[in-house]
């Protein structure tokens, strides 16, 4: 008999395979051996207890809980190899065993559901249904069975929208599945399909879950500058700034008077020299809205050892320097995306390197040689501070500086204030 299913084989010298003598020629091995693995076709999810079979007849073989078979002791020649078992479509092919040598046969076997009992539908185990103030990272976890006990794949989808719900991931052999980076007060739909190996499926039920609200980070503010109407500090700490030409202007949600448009001639200067100077783990983050064509300081503190936000010709960049013997610059947001709309970005300055992050995105982490810059000159929005130059056409809002390292999640939280979602 001969088997039409295409099937691999491949030949493999045999490192250790018993075998017999030839009784005409003594001491030749006349042996061979058989091995493979049998997967599943629908998902190459590995069959154990598969009958592998020889024809003319050798040793049965049946696959291990990894799928793997293996048979020896085969007198060289051509053999039918045949792989079945109950709930799968019969395989098998052609192959010649040769001394001293593995034939490698992998099987691929196509399910049938004539015998199938399908998965049971996946029981929800948390969140629970309806459950509110959920944390922004959380394990989503089931519960699936089969009534056959054929192995599982679950595909997890999750999604804002109920009617539409996308495929997060497929977990084999698991009842977990990790999220994080959700945003905040948001309602997330989930289901959980289970699949086996021979085509068949159970669906949960949808439920959903909502998260709780962002926090806005306020641990370690040092300086906070809403700009709504004037440019006084909110942190508590009194670094009022003073306002020179500037506009106070709507901002990104369109409420009158809650940012500073600068056209070019303008600026906003901290009373308090020491605003911005930092030693240590520290983040500055704000909002920027750039003029076309437009470029200059949105934010400066220059001197010896000095940083600054500027707009040049590829996008907003961020430079720091060192008794201007180390300078890096680094872009935080393109051209493209800077120009006439509203951008939230950061640097957070950790362990003798900085962090840059865009709208809620890390962009790049960047290694310094020092982690402090001090010097007299005054923190300065819309020009340089040092020479009273390069002026800058836009606007600017919600400056906040921080003694500490904020994290990923904070930085999100301070991009979605007020519900947030882009422009």
């Amino acid at each position: 008999m001969r088997f039409r299913s295409w099937v691999p084989v491949t030949l493999v010298t045999l490192a250790a395979l018993s075998c017999t003598k030839n009784p005409d020629t003594p001491g030749t091995p006349i042996s061979g051996g058989i091995r493979g693995v049998a997967r599943a076709s629908a998902d190459s999810t590995v069959i154990a207890g598969v009958a592998i079979t020889t024809s003319p007849p050798t040793t049965t073989a049946v696959t291990d809980n990894r799928g793997q078979y293996e048979i020896t002791g085969v007198r060289p020649g051509e053999y039918d190899v045949s792989a079945a078992k109950s709930g799968y479509e019969p395989a098998g092919v052609s192959a010649v065993v040769n001394i001293l040598r593995f034939t490698e046969i992998d099987f691929q076997l196509t399910g049938t559901n004539l015998d199938n009992s399908p998965p049971n539908a996946p029981i929800l185990l948390y969140p629970d249904s309806a459950a509110t103030n959920v944390p922004t990272s959380l394990t989503l976890m089931w519960t699936g069975s089969d009534p056959d006990s054929d192995p599982l794949v679950y595909d997890v989808y999750v999604d804002t929208t109920a009617t539409a719900l996308k495929t997060g991931a497929a977990k084999k052999e698991s009842g977990y599945f990790p999220l994080s980076g959700l945003l905040g007060n948001q309602r997330y739909y989930w289901h959980i399909v289970a699949r086996d190996d021979r085509g068949g499926s159970g669906t949960s039920p949808v439920r959903y879950f909502t998260t709780r609200p962002d926090t806005i980070p306020v641990e370690g503010l040092l300086a906070y500058y809403p700009f709504n109407g004037n440019a006084n500090d909110a942190s508590g700490h009194g670094n009022h700034c003073s306002v020179v030409g500037a506009t106070a202007s709507p901002d990104r949600q369109g409420t009158p008077n809650s940012s500073y448009s600068f056209n070019g001639s303008s600026y906003i200067v901290a009373g308090n020299n020491s605003v911005g100077n930092f030693s240590g783990n520290t983040t500055i983050c704000f909002w920027v809205n750039c003029a076309a064509g437009a470029g200059g300081m949105v934010m400066d503190k220059d001197n010896y050892d000095y940083y600054w936000f500027s707009v040049g010709t590829n996008g907003l960049n961020f430079t720091i320097s060192f008794d201007w013997a180390y300078s890096s610059t680094t872009e935080m947001v393109s051209r493209s995306q800077l120009e006439g709309r509203w951008n939230f970005v950061a640097v957070v300055i950790e362990n003798y390197s900085y962090i840059i992050y865009a709208n809620g995105n890390r962009v790049t982490q960047v290694n310094i040689p020092q982690n402090a810059v001090i010097n007299v000159q005054p923190l300065t929005f819309g020009r340089s501070s040092y020479w009273g130059t390069s002026y800058f056409t836009g606007m600017t809002d919600d400056v906040r500086i921080y003694g500490r390292a904020l994290s990923a999640s904070e930085l999100g939280a301070l991009y979605r204030e007020n519900g947030w979602t882009g422009n």
